[in-house]
C-alpha cells in the first residue's frame, strides 16, 4: 500500500522552508563573529600603526629639540644671566633718576656732603657709588635717608664707632662696584662668546652678589 506524504505538487516545494532553522542561525552568527573579528584586526592594526607614527613624531620632535638646543644647562645659565643683565640696566636708569630728584634737596643728599673723619678721599671718589646702593637700599624714602644720616653722624664721633661707619660704607661701595664693574659688564661684554663651565660661573657670582645686595 502506498502513503502519501505530500499533496503539494513537486514545482511548488519552496526550498527555503527545506533548510534547517538552527543551521541558518548558526551561519549567520559564525558570519557575525568572522566580521567582527575582521574589523578589530583592522582596528588593531590601524592603532598599531597610528601608535608607532606617534611615537616617530615624538621622537623626532625629541631630536629636533636636542638639535637645536645640543646643551640646554648652558642655554638656560645664558637666558638668566641676560635677564640679570637686564634688571641691572634697568635698575640702574631707575636708580639715575631718583638720585637726580633726591639731589635737588641738599638736606636728603647727605652723601654729596657727608664726610667721614680721615676718609675725605674716600668719600669724594665714591659718592656716587654710595648713594646708588644706599638710597636703593633704603627705597629712595626721604625719612630712612635722614636717619641714616644721623646715625653716621653719632658713629663719627668716636674712633671705634668712626672704623664702623668706615667698614658700613666700604663694603656698600664694594657690593655695587662688583655689580656694575664685574657682574653688568661681563654679561654686556662676553655673554655670548661664554663656555658652558663660564657662563655658570659667572651666574652662580651673579646670583651670590645679588643675594648680598638685597640682604644690605
Amino acid at each position: 500500500t502506498l502513503i502519501c506524504i505530500s499533496c503539494a505538487p513537486f514545482g511548488n516545494v519552496n526550498p527555503n522552508k527545506l533548510k534547517n532553522p538552527i543551521t541558518s542561525k548558526n551561519l549567520k552568527k559564525t558570519k557575525r563573529s568572522n566580521h567582527s573579528r575582521n574589523l578589530k584586526k583592522t582596528s588593531s592594526h590601524t592603532n598599531s600603526e597610528n601608535s608607532a607614527e606617534n611615537n616617530q613624531n615624538l621622537e623626532n620632535e625629541s631630536q629636533n629639540s636636542k638639535s637645536s638646543n645640543p646643551h640646554p644647562q648652558e642655554a638656560t645659565a645664558i637666558s638668566k644671566l641676560e635677564k640679570i643683565g637686564k634688571d641691572l640696566e634697568a635698575q640702574k636708569e631707575e636708580t639715575g633718576t631718583h638720585i637726580e630728584k633726591i639731589s635737588g634737596d641738599a638736606q636728603y643728599d647727605f652723601l654729596e656732603n657727608f664726610k667721614l673723619h680721615n676718609y675725605d678721599y674716600f668719600m669724594h671718589n665714591t659718592k656716587m657709588t654710595l648713594k646708588k646702593i644706599i638710597y636703593s637700599s633704603l627705597n629712595y624714602e626721604k625719612e630712612k635717608i635722614l636717619a641714616l644720616k644721623e646715625i653716621l653722624e653719632k658713629l663719627d664721633t668716636e674712633d671705634n664707632n668712626r672704623r664702623i661707619a668706615g667698614q658700613f660704607l666700604e663694603t656698600s661701595r664694594d657690593i655695587q662696584l662688583q655689580q656694575e664693574d664685574l657682574i653688568l659688564k661681563k654679561i654686556q661684554d662676553t655673554l655670548q662668546t661664554l663656555s658652558k663651565e663660564k657662563a655658570e660661573e659667572l651666574l652662580q657670582h651673579a646670583e651670590r652678589d645679588l643675594k648680598i645686595k638685597q640682604n644690605l
